[in-house]
């Protein structure tokens, strides 16, 4: 009975230790960095550049909704966990503050967009949809074009690693090709970020 005992606590101890993490580390998941997809040029009405951001880690969304002034969405962290929102102003020609909060609980936001790849995607390519003929035997590409919708770019900087992504329409696109993973995370994290800040 006491060895069980004492085994039973050997595993426990193990347990606790394994599941304990190391409060220098944050889990980034799979990791893709490109810095040339930052641009360089910066627009004077525009954000400041992510590559002067002081921000450990800084992911911004920007989102361009037709009929509706653009807007950036930037969840970062130095020090403390702080999501902003920030809304282009015609009439002043620069992006306004709108929202802005500290709070703890962000780091599980921070968690679900890792699951959903925020580190890992790359730009949209639309060439890339296809389908097989069965008839003819051949690889045929798909030609899909819309009007109006919603474009999104993501900027993302980790340490001194950088890099930027952008999909236009992907809620149209998921809904017609439901197999493809890319848009089905992009989508997700547009969700995550545009609910944050709807639901404060």
């Amino acid at each position: 009975m006491i060895k069980q005992i004492l085994l039973l606590l050997a595993i426990l101890v193990s347990m606790i230790g394994f599941a304990q993490k190391n409060e220098n580390q944050i889990f980034i998941g799979a990791f893709y960095a490109d810095k040339s997809t930052i641009s360089k040029v910066q627009k004077n009405k525009d954000l400041p550049s992510i590559l002067k951001s002081p921000n450990q880690i800084e992911i911004r969304l920007l989102v361009r909704e037709a009929w509706s002034s653009r807007r950036y969405i930037v969840l970062s962290f130095e020090k403390n966990w702080k999501i902003a929102e920030y809304t282009y102003s015609h009439r002043d020609s620069t992006y306004i503050l709108k929202s802005e909060r500290t709070d703890k609980t962000l780091e599980i936001t921070f968690q679900n967009l890792v699951k959903n790849n925020v580190f890992a995607l790359s730009n949209n390519d639309k060439s890339s949809y296809s389908y097989f003929n069965l008839k003819t035997n051949q690889i045929e590409k798909i030609h899909s074009f819309i009007t109006d919708g919603n474009s999104y770019k993501v900027e993302f900087k980790v340490g001194e690693n950088y890099s930027s992504y952008g999909f236009s329409h992907p809620e149209s696109f998921a809904r017609w090709y439901p197999s493809d993973h890319k848009l089905a995370d992009f989508n997700s994290i547009v969700s995550i970020l545009t609910s944050e800040v709807n639901n404060k």
